[in-house]
């Protein structure tokens, strides 16, 4: 079986639901994973979890003498440029693995292995395209290659994102690493979307009361929500983006999550059925949640809500619609502006 280990360098407050990702990654219990904080992580967790205590400015040492011109890490956010080179950054402890990537900790985790099987790590090289999880083979020429031809948002180089202090998003598509390996080296990507156009995770937008996918959802008139388009422009760029003909694609709604004992299902009706889909992950990207369980491997996942158990009921009301929310957001934001500029 091919080794795996998954980074989370953070440093800072820990998310509020950080117990209930913590307990999705120990019940991937065939993959390890490194934690690099300088948090008090008072849990016990399982030996699959490695927790090296560090601050960040001993970790921006780490990542200054993987390189050698000076770089711009002033914040923690700033890492998402340096994920793709976590390899270099922490080669010390890679030595018995055959894939290293990195992982979000705003996330809930599915059954990892159980979407990327043994066949497809021997197949391919490098998986997944976002900034939430990635999965890259170690020792691999083409990644050498990728680093050198990479152009974060379409013309910096790798040298100069390192050098300058704002994120260029070099770890994700619509450019960056993901793209620069899909382009040169397709056989060895691995696609996340099956052929029939689903993707295996959901990205979720905290812009909307209920849980919308920045891909696929439509709203209750049939429109595409606001994101998506920031996505789809990128089509022509990355292709297999456009999975399915906009006029095909239909509502989807009530979307919700369940996770049982390691496996993490996207739930869902669509013209009427109730339907569930196995995913990797879901990512609850910037969204309050409000943590109602105490049994960590029995659950449901709902808009600002881990629930033990839902009815029909239950999830009708969580998953409606509230437009006070994308107004209380806006000024929120507004106000935010504001102040920074007094």
């Amino acid at each position: 079986m091919k080794k795996i280990l998954l980074i989370l360098p953070y440093f800072g407050k820990l998310p509020e639901f950080f117990d209930v990702w913590l307990q999705s990654a120990m019940n991937n219990r065939t993959i390890d994973f490194l934690i690099l904080t300088d948090c008090n992580i008072a849990y016990k967790v399982s030996p699959n979890i490695k927790i090296v205590h560090k601050t960040f400015a001993e970790f921006r040492e780490m990542c200054q003498a993987a390189v050698d011109y000076p770089i711009a890490l002033e914040k923690p956010y700033k890492l998402c440029d340096w994920r793709p080179l976590y390899q270099v950054v922490l080669k010390e402890y890679l030595k018995e693995y055959d894939f290293a990537g990195f992982v979000d900790c705003d996330t809930v985790l599915g059954d990892i292995r159980g979407m990327l099987t043994e066949k497809a790590l021997e197949k391919y090289s490098h998986f997944l395209c976002l900034g939430h999880l990635q999965l890259q083979k170690i020792n691999d020429p083409n990644f050498e290659d990728v680093l050198e031809h990479v152009k974060a948002q379409g013309k910096y180089t790798l040298q100069y994102v390192l050098q300058h202090s704002q994120n260029f998003c070099v770890d994700e598509l619509p450019y960056g690493i993901p793209l620069t390996y899909w382009q040169r080296h397709p056989k060895d990507f691995f696609c996340e979307y099956h052929p029939d156009g689903r993707p295996l995770y959901d990205e979720l937008t905290p812009n909307y009361n209920q849980f919308v996918d920045l891909y696929n959802d439509k709203d209750y008139l049939g429109r595409f929500y606001q994101l998506y388009h920031f996505y789809g422009r990128h089509e022509n760029v990355v292709p297999f983006w456009k999975r399915v003909e906009h006029a095909k694609r239909k509502i989807r709604k009530k979307l919700h999550y369940r996770y049982d004992e390691g496996k993490l299902y996207r739930c869902y009706w669509i013209d009427g059925v109730y339907r569930e889909e196995e995913i990797i992950y879901v990512h609850l990207y910037k969204r309050k949640m409000e943590v109602c369980i105490t049994d960590l491997n029995h659950y449901y996942i709902l808009p600002h809500k881990f629930l033990p158990s839902v009815n029909k009921w239950v999830i009708w009301k969580e998953t409606r619609p509230r437009f006070m929310h994308k107004f209380r957001i806006y000024w929120r934001r507004e106000l935010k502006r504001i102040f920074q500029m007094l």
